[in-house]
């Protein structure tokens, strides 16, 4: 069993650099989570528009892609475990529309909203399958590694 977990959410680049580097140099065996947005995504786009004109509710943040990310914390000595990534349920669009109708007064859209059942088991069905594929992270929302520092002598690359 790990005897540490740690989290770290993406800011900005160098902040994230610096906490990435701070969190392996204190691990002893454990596991580091890395959790962030995914560079190639409408997400990401959107973003940045209301980023720029100081529109954004959730505050700064900075996204990768699943190579970049893994380089990341690979260039901090650690193993990549794994990689991960998970797409908005329900998407973006849906998102979207629900949010602007209720700021019109229109509650309606339920906030999960569920399909008839076949419709419901078609995309859980193509979700599961995708997640088996490693160019389906270059599609969803957010990615994440799960890394661990090397048993050995520390391997930190300059």
């Amino acid at each position: 069993m790990a005897d540490m977990w740690g989290t770290l959410r993406a800011v900005d680049a160098a902040v994230f650099d610096r906490k990435l580097d701070e969190l392996a140099a204190s691990m002893k065996g454990g596991l580091l989570i890395v959790d962030v947005p995914q560079t190639f995504h409408p997400w990401t786009v959107i973003k940045k528009a209301l980023l720029a004109v100081n529109r954004w509710f959730a505050g700064w943040e900075t996204e990768f892609s699943p190579a970049e990310l893994e380089s990341l914390v690979r260039a901090q000595g650690l193993d990549v475990r794994r990689t991960y990534g998970d797409w908005m349920v329900p998407g973006l669009f849906y998102r979207t529309v629900r949010v602007t109708l209720a700021k019109a007064g229109l509650k309606f859209l339920p906030m999960y909203p569920k399909g008839p059942a076949p419709w419901e088991a078609f995309w859980n069905g193509w979700r599961d399958w995708m997640r088996g594929q490693r160019w389906a992270l270059y599609t969803t929302h957010v990615i994440g590694v799960v890394a661990q520092k090397p048993a050995g002598p520390a391997r930190r690359s300059a």
